[in-house]
């Protein structure tokens, strides 16, 4: 009950616990980082005692739940716009997710649904099959692709690999990768937001790279549509202005009305989402013919989708004190992107922004998921919600998505290494920076050039990765400053170079 304590991770446990046995340790576990953290008497609760967080509120649930689904209906119309589908895929997937992901999930907060990361790499999946965009093989071709990234998982989770996606995956590869998505999210919006998107299609081709169709619309503002363009100012300013006011501002839904209001009251607003008819989600005919294309894809979602999600509910169940199983929660993204296909949705997965907005609304157990779709299930079952949609401008669902992303616009701290602190200015450090930088750079710059195959340039970033690793090796191990006669056996595995400094290095060896 007094610090400091020594605490080793899982793997070192293992493997000095199995040289204290006298068995050979694993000899490929990853080198332990050990350090001494000095804790206040009491802190760790005695053997028996679990944290279960914050005590469950059902009333506090619901109004999260209903503040989240508030953001959650018009950002999966949006979502499926990005992907070149109609509302229905991404109402229908919110509704269907919601439910499993609630009864099967570990995380109290983890919003399940469709994001902008999951619609491009769905989008871009699609654009390689010769169909109509819009048309019914069209969504049926994305109820497929939400059923194979279901069934990746399913296998993932039944071989126990949730913490390898979460943990093992290299995060310059997976920055690359990010980042990437997020300027082919900008530049797929760009004619949606000017309302030139027809015109630029038909300029440069509707197969053109996406990069081409974004330097023709920035080459031609005179094509650009002065109502949509407001819309698009109108609704970053109320998204972004909100998010000041208040975390719990519903920006998305003022600025949806505002602008069917707009269309309504007969203002120019651009090309709108057309009149349909929701309704319940039904039982889809799937194309099981397309399996064999749209496997790279499935792989793709199924893995670096899961990765963001889990990147949040690991960070807020930590906040918690509370154990976050991986292996739990992919079982349950699985079964949710099943249902979600089955029923004509997109592929589902966590949702940074809501699930953020979950917490901050208050949410303290899975209940709130459960409202979320519930309230989005309701919405369908509307009669007015169809003609809603018929007012809803293009441009504002394009400015809903492009405010989505921007924050991650920002190259991380992996793809700039410019911050290294002086203790780690040494010659391995800085290689090993610069090393990970150019992988990620690397996966930009593959993830861009295999547009609209975006899945193609996560494949090509693990490659140069593999590559680099091979060619460069990380570091070169010191030798042990303990005598060896006085130096644990299983110290003797450990690369000295993971550990805090050397001073401190040598005292806690020799304690």
């Amino acid at each position: 009950n007094e610090g400091p304590i020594l605490f080793f991770d899982a793997q070192a446990c293992v493997g000095f616990a199995s040289a204290a046995a006298g068995a050979t340790p694993h000899t490929d576990f990853a080198p332990a980082r050990v350090a001494a953290v000095a804790v206040p008497a009491g802190s760790i609760p005695a053997s028996g005692d679990s944290r279960s967080g914050p005590a469950v509120r059902p009333l506090l649930d619901v109004i999260a739940g209903a503040s989240v689904a508030c953001v959650c209906i018009p950002q999966s119309i949006a979502y499926a716009a990005l992907a070149g589908l109609g509302p229905l895929p991404g109402l229908h997937a919110s509704v269907a997710a919601a439910l499993p992901s609630a009864a099967l999930g570990s995380s109290r907060y983890l919003q399940v649904g469709v994001m902008s990361m999951g619609a491009l790499l769905t989008g871009s999946a699609l654009s390689g099959l010769d169909l109509v965009a819009g048309s019914a093989a069209h969504a049926g071709a994305a109820a497929l692709l939400a059923v194979m990234v279901g069934v990746v998982r399913l296998g993932l989770a039944y071989m126990k690999q949730g913490s390898v996606l979460t943990s093992r995956i290299p995060q310059s590869v997976m920055d690359g990768f990010t980042l990437a998505c997020v300027w082919a999210v900008l530049m797929t919006q760009l004619g949606t937001m000017t309302g030139c998107a027809a015109t630029a299609a038909a300029a440069v081709g509707a197969k053109a790279h996406i990069m081409a169709q974004a330097a023709w619309v920035m080459a031609h503002p005179v094509s650009w549509h002065v109502g949509s363009l407001a819309v698009t100012m109108l609704t970053v300013a109320t998204l972004i202005g909100g998010r000041r006011v208040s975390s719990l501002f519903p920006g998305a839904v003022v600025a949806c009305v505002g602008g069917a209001l707009a269309t309504g009251l007969g203002l120019p607003t651009g090309a709108t989402v057309g009149q349909m008819s929701i309704g319940l989600p039904t039982l889809a005919t799937l194309p099981w013919h397309l399996v064999p294309s749209l496997v790279p894809a499935a792989v793709a979602i199924a893995v670096c989708c899961f990765a963001e999600g889990a990147a949040i509910a690991q960070r807020f169940s930590s906040q918690d004190g509370e154990v976050w199983d991986p292996d739990r929660e992919l079982l349950a993204s699985g079964v949710a992107g099943v249902f979600a296909g089955m029923l004509g949705g997109m592929a589902v997965s966590g949702a940074i922004s809501r699930t953020s907005l979950a917490k901050a609304a208050g949410a303290t157990s899975r209940i709130a998921l459960m409202t979320t779709g519930l309230v989005c299930f309701a919405f369908c079952l509307l009669p007015a919600a169809g003609a809603w949609l018929g007012l809803l401008p293009k441009a504002a669902l394009g400015g809903l998505v492009a405010c989505a992303v921007l924050p991650l616009l920002q190259p991380s701290e992996v793809l700039m290494p410019i911050a290294l602190s002086r203790d780690e200015e040494t010659a391995s450090a800085i290689k090993c920076a610069l090393r990970a930088a150019a992988v990620g750079w690397a996966t930009v710059a593959a993830t861009l050039y295999c547009a609209p195959r975006l899945e193609l340039g996560l494949v090509a970033g693990l490659c140069v990765h593999v590559a680099v690793q091979r060619l460069i090796p990380e570091s070169v191990e010191e030798p042990c400053p303990i005598p060896e006669e006085t130096c644990p056996s299983f110290y003797c595995d450990v690369n000295w170079e993971s550990g805090g400094d050397e001073d401190g290095q040598k005292s806690l060896a020799a304690n």
